[in-house]
């Protein structure tokens, strides 16, 4: 890979998140070069000629015998009961840039008064808490307009705050400061447009797939987003006096949940690869912090609440880092994030947590400004790394719950059609005991009676040779063992036969015609066909049998007579076991019709069934020996033709 496709590729973080290890580790030195970009223009400020600062546990202004010391611009003082003073000196006003500002960094602290430094020191500023203060040109920092006198004769300056106390100062020109509200703006709109733009995929993933870890998520980046906007100074206009919350509570409010918010977050990412004793530690170190901040914030306590919120937000990663290489999935988990991938992450927070740790430790105006812009670049590339994770992870989720469904899907066709299998098994069961009982039943009656006779005997075996013969047939049809041999046949002489076969009186009508079908299987049809009408048949009138012939086709018709309103339904009378009320007193297995028209397309031949006004008529169309004829060179051609 060339540099300028990797850096193409890196610089696409938010849209192409790390793919790769070797990606992950680029992402870390991306996030430590946009948090140096600044520093290069950090140096000590060389038109502040002297910085002194002093402790006291009044905020009275210092007398002539105050003890002051010698302070290096970005020197942390560390968390401080009481007040700070410091004492500033300008250079010749000719060193000095043209309309020059004073800019104090960072907004958080709670409270600020500015004097020039005279016998009878006069305010210049009082910001803060307790004063509504505008946003300004670079809301990060407070602002004052520097006269010729306040370089002349220096500055005082108090800071109150629950905060860590590491100023920074410096002077710049009106053109300068522009500059940097400019610079300001573009990063944390930056933050914010990338947060937003998680924060919309982690909706919309809620949507389609909720899951509570997404849901967390959410939580984080919203939480984040108010924290930043806070941190960063855009809503010191609505704090002040007679605000209902004060910049400082808001600051420190949101810094203690973001960072238990945060933690809640990785400890459910953490699950997601195992490791039950690792997780339980986890969540230990995450309650008692929780409990101890909590505790000290709402005792007073606030320094020590922002100590242990700092702490253990570092002390979290670098546990969580040292308890992957031991986690192991578990066999139920529904995705396993991959071991690196995770370490990746905790280290992209752990690494900015580091150098602001760092900042409070080393003395120098540049880990002051770094404990500025750390947090705005905290989350923008983890943030990235974090919504490709979980978007693989959804990705994943939504394939298995689509298979799932899937599988679902075909359990449930195949569970309905072995419940349909075991229905129709039940009712041919319920009609061959039928059969055989009625067969049996009429055997007894006629032996009770001392009538029985070889005639009585054979119907009966002929009643129950019919059944088995019918569920022999149903089977060859379903487990595709049929097989149909057509030739021409004489379909008259097969209808009389049939008729004298069955007992059943036949008026024909129509010439005798030549067929071409299968002789076994049409004569199963016609035999169905004839039994029924004879046996449902409304006595005496015949069953009617007409045939035309034409070029293509032979219709065969056949029809009889029934008691009006007891005509079966013709929707339903080639369905398997359908029996129409009528024939509820009759013997039969109600598979006659359904083998007639299974049998029938087989053989290509059309069936259909008309009821109504008491007459039943079964039509069937038959194809002839000279349309097989024709047919068959055509489809000889066509092979020949395709071959």
């Amino acid at each position: 890979m060339t540099a300028k496709s990797r850096r193409t590729e890196v610089s696409a973080g938010v849209i192409a998140p790390f793919r790769r290890l070797d990606d992950g580790v680029i992402g870390v030195m991306f996030v430590l070069a946009i948090m140096l970009m600044p520093v290069a223009t950090l140096a000590d400020d060389p038109v502040i000629d002297q910085t002194e600062y002093l402790i006291t546990e009044a905020p009275a202004i210092p007398g002539e015998r105050a003890d002051w010391q010698s302070y290096q611009i970005g020197q942390t003082l560390g968390f401080v009961e009481g007040s700070v003073w410091m004492r500033l000196g300008f250079a010749a006003p000719g060193a000095m840039p043209d309309n020059p500002w004073l800019l104090i960094r960072p907004v958080h602290i709670d409270y600020i008064t500015i004097y020039r430094d005279t016998a009878t020191p006069t305010p210049r500023l009082i910001a803060g808490d307790r004063q509504a203060t505008a946003g300004g040109i670079v809301p990060s920092t407070y602002a004052l307009a520097l006269t010729d006198a306040d370089i002349a004769e220096g500055l005082l300056i108090r800071f109150d705050s629950h905060n860590l106390m590491q100023p920074h100062l410096k002077v710049r020109s009106q053109a300068a400061l522009q500059g940097e509200g400019t610079a300001f703006y573009l990063l944390v709109s930056i933050a914010i447009a990338a947060t937003l733009f998680y924060l919309l995929w982690a909706a919309t993933a809620m949507i389609a797939s909720p899951t509570p870890l997404v849901a967390a998520f959410i939580a984080r980046l919203s939480l984040y987003l108010l924290t930043l906007v806070v941190h960063t100074g855009l809503t010191r206009p609505l704090f002040g006096e007679g605000a209902i919350l004060t910049q400082d509570l808001a600051h420190n409010a949101t810094a203690l949940t973001y960072i238990t918010v945060a933690q809640v977050f990785d400890l459910m990412l953490l699950r997601e690869i195992g490791g039950r004793w690792g997780t339980r530690l986890f969540a230990g170190v995450i309650a008692v912090s929780a409990l101890s901040k909590l505790l000290a914030f709402g005792l007073g306590a606030v320094p020590l609440a922002l100590q242990i919120n700092n702490a253990s937000a570092l002390a979290t990663l670098v546990l969580a880092l040292a308890l992957i290489p031991f986690c192991r999935p578990s066999g139920s988990a529904v995705y396993v994030v991959n071991h690196a991938t995770l370490a990746i992450y905790f280290l992209l927070q752990a690494l900015p947590l580091a150098l602001l740790f760092a900042g409070t430790l080393i003395e120098g105006a540049w880990f002051a400004r770094l404990l500025e812009f750390s947090f705005i670049n905290y989350a923008v590339l983890p943030g990235a790394y974090i919504a490709w994770i979980l978007f693989r992870r959804q990705q994943v989720i939504i394939r298995q719950r689509n298979t799932l469904a899937e599988r679902s899907r075909l359990l449930q066709a195949r569970s309905k059609e072995q419940n349909l299998r075991r229905k129709e098994m039940g009712e041919l069961l319920e009609m061959l005991s039928h059969e055989v009982r009625t067969a049996l039943a009429t055997l007894r009656l006629a032996h009770h009676m001392d009538a029985l006779d070889g005639a009585t005997v054979g119907r009966a075996t002929q009643a129950i040779d019919h059944a088995l013969r019918q569920a022999d047939r149903v089977e060859e049809l379903e487990r595709g063992r049929l097989q149909v041999r057509p030739q021409p046949l004489e379909l008259g002489a097969l209808v009389d036969a049939l008729g004298e076969e069955r007992g059943v009186h036949l008026e024909r009508e129509g010439e005798p015609a030549v067929v071409q079908a299968d002789p076994e299987l049409l004569r199963v049809v016609l035999s169905n066909l004839i039994s029924n009408a004879g046996k449902y048949g409304l006595p005496p009138h015949p069953v009617v049998v007409s045939i035309e012939q034409s070029a293509e086709a032979v219709t065969l018709r056949l029809s009889n007579r029934v008691e009006r309103g007891t005509e079966p339904d013709s929707s339903r009378a080639f369905e398997k076991y359908y029996r129409a009320e009528r024939a509820s007193g009759q013997s039969g297995t109600g598979l006659g019709l359904y083998i007639v028209r299974q049998l029938s397309e087989r053989m290509g031949i059309d069936v259909e069934l008309i009821a109504g006004d008491g007459c039943v008529s079964v039509i069937l169309t038959l194809p002839s020996p000279a349309s097989e004829n024709r047919r068959q060179p055509e489809k000889d051609h066509d092979r020949h033709r395709t071959g």
